[in-house]
């Protein structure tokens, strides 16, 4: 944690992930961007 006055606080923490390989990632970005795409279209 940080703080200043008159400026404000910054807090932040670290978070154990496990780690995904490239195509995993890939996948999933394209798979969001198909579903957020298509939920906007009414």
């Amino acid at each position: 944690m940080a703080s200043e006055l008159g400026v404000g606080t910054t807090f932040w923490f670290d978070l154990a992930l496990a780690q995904s390989d490239k195509d995993e990632l890939l996948t999933k970005a394209i798979n969001n961007s198909d579903s957020f795409s298509s939920s906007e279209i009414k």
